[in-house]
């Protein structure tokens, strides 16, 4: 099963405003795979992919996962760091 993602990380693989993605959905250009209950737009990256025509996904994908870790890994360490003091 393909990964999904949200409007966020759909617009960065894209390269696109997240208001240009949920207008495309709309006009039917590119549209979600999914809904969540309250709404929320979840993307399936090999539909991002054969939209983009490329095998470039997987690879950014990982990045901006790896762009999070390290996100959350430096919060962890500033808050640490403020505990201290």
């Amino acid at each position: 099963m393909s990964k999904l993602v949200d409007i966020k990380e759909a617009s960065d693989l894209l390269g696109v405003n997240t208001k240009t993605l949920r207008r495309w959905d709309n006009e039917g250009k590119l549209k979600a795979k999914y809904r969540t209950a309250g709404g929320h737009r979840r993307y399936n990256v090999d539909d991002i992919d054969e939209y983009l025509g490329n095998n470039q996904i997987q690879k950014q994908t990982n990045q901006l996962e790896r762009d999070k870790d390290s996100e959350n890994n430096n919060t962890s360490n500033t808050d640490q760091h403020i505990r201290r003091a």
